[in-house]
């Protein structure tokens, strides 16, 4: 991962305007924001739906929306960020309904909270909840490495426990778990690799035990 530069802090969460990415972290819906994403890299600004670029749904488009398919709720339960606040970096999982976990970031009078937040109102334990100054790569890999659901027997973070609960399982799915941010460009080529290693390694040990 010699590519990755680990020492990378941005300059700020809160820039004085917005770009067009930071605007689609306003989206609570992951499919929604996809979409959106998609229609802008293929047509344009000009093409974005409003409806797509709602930041929540209400309460009857949401129903309509998720009976289309179980995963079009992916995001959309999530709770309304915190007033202030910016998502940071989302975790995005391929299950039946695309769940989705979020990072806000908060700025307070003398530091930064950071704060993780599910679709089920998890109550999870974090390695820390303030800081003075903005996360590095490092510190913010750390975070998501460390924190903890409190009813979760694996270890392995907001990423890996969920490999590591399917790890009697051996098709694995390197999609399985995303991890995206607009502020840490190199997030998501970080978790590609290491679920890459985590997924090979875990087939060495398993052919090694068969031996």
């Amino acid at each position: 991962m010699k590519e990755i530069d680990f020492s990378f802090r941005p300059g700020t969460y809160w820039p004085e305007s917005q770009n067009i990415e930071q605007r689609f972290t306003k989206i609570k819906g992951q499919a929604r924001r996809e979409l959106s994403r998609a229609i802008l890299e293929e047509s344009g600004l000009s093409y974005l739906d409003p409806f797509l670029m709602l930041e929540k749904l209400p309460k009857k488009e949401r129903q309509y929306w998720g009976s289309i398919h179980p995963s079009l709720m992916g995001g959309e339960y999530l709770p309304d960020q915190p007033r202030g606040s910016v998502e940071i970096a989302r975790i995005s999982l391929r299950s039946v309904t695309f769940d989705q976990i979020a990072i806000y970031a908060k700025r307070t009078t003398k530091s930064i909270s950071y704060k993780v937040f599910d679709e089920y109102g998890t109550k999870y334990k974090q390695p820390f909840y303030r800081r003075k100054s903005i996360l590095s790569l490092l510190e913010l890999i750390g975070f998501i490495d460390q924190t903890e659901h409190p009813e979760d027997s694996y270890t392995g973070g907001l990423v890996f426990s969920h490999y590591n609960a399917r790890s009697d399982n051996e098709t694995f799915d390197e999609d399985f778990v995303t991890v995206k941010s607009v502020f840490y460009p190199d997030l998501e080529k970080y978790y590609k690799m290491a679920i890459k290693n985590w997924i090979e390694e875990h087939r060495r040990s398993e052919q090694a035990g068969d031996k």
